[in-house]
C-alpha cells in the first residue's frame, strides 16, 4: 500500500482548500499584500488586479511547498520508509499528489482574469490526477500498474510545479519592478528559457517511463494518457512562448527608457555637454584637416536631433568654427 491518505483522498482535499483559502484570502489579500506592496504596483490596481496579483503569491507559496516531493523522488526512498512514528514517504509523497490539483481547482474559482490555456491545461490536469487515482484505488494500491500511475503523476507534478514557480515568480517580479524593464527582459528570458527546456527534457522523462510500462496498461490508458500528455505539454510551449513576447515588449519599453534618459540629461547638461561635442569635433578637422563630418565617428548622442533647444543652431557655429559648404550641406537640419 502507498498510503492511508488516498484512501481519504476527500477529506484530504477539502482540508486543503481550507488552508488555501485561509492564507490566501484571508491572510494575503486583506493584510499581507498591502504590506509587501506598499507603491502604487498593489494600490492602484482594480479589484481583478489584486486578485490576480494574490492568486500569484499564494499559488507560489503553495507550489513551492510541493516539491517537497521531490527529495524522497531524488533520493529512491521506498514508500513504506518511516519518517518518524506514523509518518511515511509514501504519506508525504500521497499528500503531494493530493494538493497539486486541490492548487489548481483553488486558482480556477479565485481568478477572476485566468486565461482560456491556462484554464484548459488545470483542468486537463486535475482530470488527469483523477483518472491516475480512480486506477490506484481500484487496485487497492497494490500491483505494477497502481504504482506505476502514482509514480506517473509525480513526475508530471515535479515539472509542472517547476514551471509554474517560475511564472509565477515573473509575474510577481513584473508588478514589483515594473519601472525597471531591463531587469524584467532578464527575468521573463530566463523564464521563457526554462520552460522550454525544461519541456524538452520532460519528454525524455516521460517517454523513457511509458516504454517501461506500456506492456502492463490497460487500453483506455494507453489511449488517454497520450493525449492528455499532448495537452499539458502544448499549454507549457505556450506559457514560454508568452513570456518570451513579454521579455521582447519590455525590451522596446527599455530602449524607450534609456532614450528617454540622455534627452533628459542633455537637456540637464546644457550649454557646457554641448560644448565638449563641439571640442570633439574641432578637435578632429583640426587632426585631418577634410570638410568631412561623420557623425558616428564622433558619438554624437542621437537625442541631440530631436532636441529642439539645439537644433536651431548647428554646434560648430557656437564654436566660432568654419565649415566647408560641403560640410555644412551634411549638418542636420534645423
Amino acid at each position: 500500500m502507498i498510503s492511508n491518505l488516498l484512501n481519504f483522498s476527500f477529506v484530504v482535499t477539502g482540508v486543503d482548500l481550507c488552508c488555501i483559502f485561509i492564507v490566501v484570502r484571508v491572510l494575503l489579500e486583506d493584510w499581507l499584500m498591502a504590506k509587501w506592496f506598499k507603491s502604487a504596483a498593489y494600490e492602484d490596481l482594480d479589484f481583478k488586479g489584486r486578485r490576480a496579483l494574490t492568486s500569484h503569491v499564494g499559488m507560489l507559496f503553495f507550489k513551492a511547498l510541493c516539491l517537497i516531493g521531490i527529495i524522497p523522488m531524488l533520493l529512491m526512498q521506498p514508500d513504506s520508509e518511516k519518517i518518524e512514528d506514523g509518518v511515511s514517504i509514501g504519506d508525504v509523497l500521497a499528500w503531494t499528489y493530493l494538493t497539486i490539483p486541490t492548487v489548481y481547482i483553488f486558482e480556477i474559482t479565485y481568478r477572476p482574469t485566468l486565461s482560456i490555456i491556462s484554464t484548459f491545461h488545470h483542468l486537463i490536469s486535475v482530470a488527469h490526477s483523477a483518472k491516475s487515482l480512480a486506477a490506484i484505488l481500484s487496485e487497492s494500491q497494490k500491483g505494477f500498474v497502481a504504482k506505476a500511475d502514482f509514480q506517473r503523476i509525480l513526475i508530471y507534478g515535479t515539472f509542472e510545479m517547476i514551471f509554474e514557480i517560475m511564472l509565477h515568480n515573473s509575474r510577481i517580479m513584473y508588478q514589483r519592478y515594473r519601472q525597471r524593464p531591463a531587469f524584467l527582459v532578464k527575468v521573463f528570458r530566463i523564464t521563457a528559457i526554462a520552460v522550454f527546456v525544461g519541456t524538452f527534457i520532460e519528454q525524455f522523462a516521460v517517454v523513457a517511463f511509458y516504454v517501461r510500462i506500456w506492456a502492463h496498461w490497460p487500453l483506455h490508458s494507453k489511449i488517454a494518457t497520450p493525449l492528455l500528455h499532448a495537452c499539458l505539454t502544448v499549454a507549457q510551449i505556450h506559457s514560454g512562448r508568452v513570456c518570451w513576447k513579454v521579455a521582447q515588449r519590455l525590451m522596446e519599453e527599455a530602449k524607450d527608457q534609456k532614450r528617454e534618459e540622455e534627452l533628459r540629461i542633455a537637456e540637464a547638461g546644457g550649454d557646457n555637454q554641448l560644448d565638449k561635442w563641439v571640442s570633439r569635433i574641432s578637435t578632429v578637422y583640426a587632426k585631418d584637416d577634410a570638410p568631412k563630418y561623420a557623425k558616428d565617428d564622433l558619438d554624437y548622442p542621437a537625442s541631440v536631433y530631436a532636441n529642439d533647444r539645439y537644433s536651431v543652431a548647428y554646434p560648430t557655429e557656437r564654436a566660432g568654427s568654419s565649415l566647408s559648404a560641403d560640410a555644412e550641406k551634411r549638418a542636420p537640419p534645423g
